[in-house]
């Protein structure tokens, strides 16, 4: 074994997406705080770069990458990170739990298993992509003034039109359309549609 030591920080896990490009995840804590780390090569780990996070994230602890551009980092406090592009840009996503997070792995696209301590096990089955809406989002949700969208579970693009266009069939057919949604939770869509139109009913009184 050659030593490629890059850091002198501790590094936990190691996942290469060729025969060049490769990322470690690692971290430490001292009496100031913890702080997680992100190590990229792309010439086959002869050299190393510091990747820029969030600041103050928790010590990273394993590392997958479903291709050559998706990857995930899980860490402590139930940290969980992804990238869809290589690496440039990171996002937190919410594990909804605070157990230290230690192997993370992806069989596919959408499909991921995370377990860690006190016998944590989570699952994905779309890429781990936050679901819900906050309160500001819902207000956006049916607005005909400015479209709202979000990437899908497959980081697709929407046009921001498709609730825009159920509500305004529902309400032509006299009916309602609400959700119910918490941020990192989920959403619920309800409607309703009256059996018969507002104008036959007029027309039998």
């Amino acid at each position: 074994w050659d030593d490629l030591a890059a850091e002198t920080v501790p590094l936990n896990s190691v996942f290469f997406t060729g025969s060049d490009k490769g990322y470690v995840a690692g971290g430490y804590c001292n009496e100031l705080g913890c702080s997680g780390e992100i190590l990229k090569t792309t010439d086959g780990g002869t050299t190393w770069t510091i990747q820029t996070i969030p600041p103050n994230t928790e010590v990273l602890n394993s590392v997958c990458f479903p291709d050559g551009s998706t990857g995930y980092f899980a860490g402590d406090n139930g940290t969980i990170f992804k990238t869809i592009d290589g690496g440039t840009t990171w996002s937190y996503q919410s594990s909804n739990v605070n157990q230290n997070l230690n192997t993370i792995y992806f069989p596919n696209a959408t499909t991921g298993y995370i377990v860690g301590d006190i016998g944590t096990i989570l699952k994905t089955t779309n890429g781990g992509f936050p679901v819900g809406m906050d309160e500001k989002q819902k207000s956006l949700l049916f607005g005909m003034n400015k479209s709202f969208t979000t990437p899908g579970t497959t980081n697709e693009k929407g046009s921001g039109l498709g609730m825009i266009l159920c509500k305004d069939f529902i309400e032509k057919h006299s009916g309602e359309i609400w959700v119910e949604s918490n941020s990192g939770k989920g959403s619920e869509f309800f409607f309703t549609i009256p059996a018969i139109s507002k104008e036959r009913i007029q027309e039998l009184k």
